[in-house]
């Protein structure tokens, strides 16, 4: 063999190496999230899923930084710093101090009882009440943590084809769903001991973050229908499969009996028209009576059947107030959240610690068989536990999420492949705000993970323009 042509085989060996890393790291992040889909459907820190779950989110973390290549960290620079000081408001909370310094903090001296009940001296402890539940708070960023690490080795092809991994992955929660309707409230499809027995969960325990993943995937949907297609015939197909799924997802939706799940689908549809400009196919006027007949008269038709088939529960729970136990609940239990917040403010009383410390809050009137285990309003919940540092935190991402969502919305019209990607990201974190208002997805590290990706899918959005105008420079 020739030197030149040896030399030919190294450069085509070189030039293969970065797709073969990039397509391993691909695969490393798809396998999480798959991992992700079938066993982080639970906010609970006891469910057993999280034994294997969460050492194989290590797994998958060191698996990908010991992936030889380049890496592209600087991306996602804002978002590592704010989880890094996520992390950093719950690790300052796991630091013990000394008996006179913790007995001053806000709302914790009621608890120096059970020392002096004991017959011990005041120990050392940390700010937080229940260092085991912070501890598990502070494990749980893992998922998210691995998803930016993999986007951060990722290409721009590798980071938009997990928007077809996360589709399938929400049609095959909804199948379940359905599948759990057809065996009964106690069949064996229910993934977990403590959930909605009876209603359309999915891959989760509860029917309201079910909702949420398949409310979030109809602007995500669009997104689908607008990327590059081989041929007009195929995004033309494309195109009627999505709307297809989108029916689907309606009728998913509705056997949840998730009230908040119907509220945010209607938003998930309306995002989905909202992504981007609709284009009139070229003489196509029929074409654009089939679909607007498609957008408006499927989910009517989908819903009245469901409603006469005794299926929409979540429907039902909306009509029937005397059945909705659980919203007049949260109602009278606010002022007593409220009160605590305002307790324990400026320091918290420890990530994870809300429902032993409602407990010790409660009044006879409020005790019931079913206990109070989360505040059903993330935000106010995390300033609780978290005091004013997580506020601080929340606040940053609040800002950070709003200006990029802003840069990507206007101007309009714009078209380019990174601007619809932050768009659907931007329109992803509002929408799993939004359910947050009223109850807690993001505990869940499925729910947790495509969070991350949706904040990385908005973050790529400047640092695309950014590398165009060094270009043009």
């Amino acid at each position: 063999m020739s030197p030149q042509h040896r030399r030919r085989i190294r450069r085509s060996e070189v030039a293969a190496w970065p797709q073969t890393e990039r397509r391993l790291r691909f695969a490393i992040v798809v396998a999480f999230l798959f991992a992700c889909l079938i066993s982080g459907g639970s906010g609970r820190p006891d469910v057993q899923s999280l034994l294997y779950l969460r050492p194989l989110a290590v797994i998958c973390l060191a698996a990908l930084l010991l992936t030889p290549g380049t890496w592209d960290f600087s991306r996602y620079r804002t978002l590592f710093a704010l989880l890094a000081l996520f992390a950093a408001t719950m690790a300052i909370q796991l630091v013990p101090l000394p008996p006179d310094l913790w007995l001053a903090l806000p709302g914790h001296a009621r608890y120096a009882e059970a020392a002096a009940a004991a017959g011990i001296p005041q120990p050392w402890r940390p700010i937080s009440l229940t260092p085991d539940l912070t501890w598990n708070s502070l494990v749980a960023l893992l998922p998210p943590l691995v998803v930016l690490v993999g986007m951060a080795g990722l290409d721009s092809g590798g980071r938009t084809s997990l928007l077809p991994v996360v589709l399938v992955g929400v049609v095959a929660s909804a199948l379940l769903a359905i599948a759990q309707l057809s065996g009964g409230p106690n069949g064996p499809l229910y993934l977990y001991r403590i959930t909605h027995n009876g209603a359309g969960v999915g891959f989760f325990a509860n029917r309201n973050h079910q909702a949420a993943l398949l409310a979030v995937a109809f602007p995500l949907l669009r997104l689908w229908t607008l990327g590059p297609a081989r041929s007009a015939d195929y995004a033309r197909v494309r195109f009627w499969i999505a709307v297809a799924f989108g029916c689907f997802l309606i009728a998913a939706i509705l056997v949840t009996g998730s009230r908040a799940g119907v509220l945010l689908g209607l938003i998930g549809l309306a995002f989905a028209l909202l992504l981007a400009p609709i284009r009139l196919p070229d003489g196509g006027r029929r074409w654009w009576a089939a679909l607007v007949l498609a957008l408006v008269a499927a989910p009517i038709l989908l819903g009245g059947i469901a409603i006469l088939s005794g299926r929409a529960e979540a429907v039902r729970r909306l009509i029937v107030l005397s059945e909705n136990y659980s919203a007049e609940q949260r109602l009278e239990n606010m002022p007593t959240v409220l009160r605590l917040a305002g307790d324990f403010f400026p320091f918290g009383s420890g990530y994870g610690s809300f429902d032993p410390v409602f407990r010790g809050y409660e009044t006879d009137t409020m005790l019931g068989p079913a206990y109070y285990n989360h505040a059903h309003n993330d935000p106010l919940e995390l300033v609780l536990t978290g005091g004013l540092p997580a506020a601080l935190v929340l606040l940053a991402f609040l800002l950070w999420a709003a200006r990029r969502a802003y840069a990507a919305a206007i101007p309009y019209r714009e078209r380019s492949h990174q601007t619809r990607y932050a768009r659907a990201g931007a329109m992803t974190i509002l929408m799993l705000f939004a359910a947050s208002l009223v109850d807690y997805p993001l505990r869940t590290p499925l729910l947790a993970a495509l969070f991350a990706l949706a904040c990385a899918w908005l973050a790529d959005s400047r640092a695309e323009a950014k590398r165009a105008t060094s270009g043009a420079s």
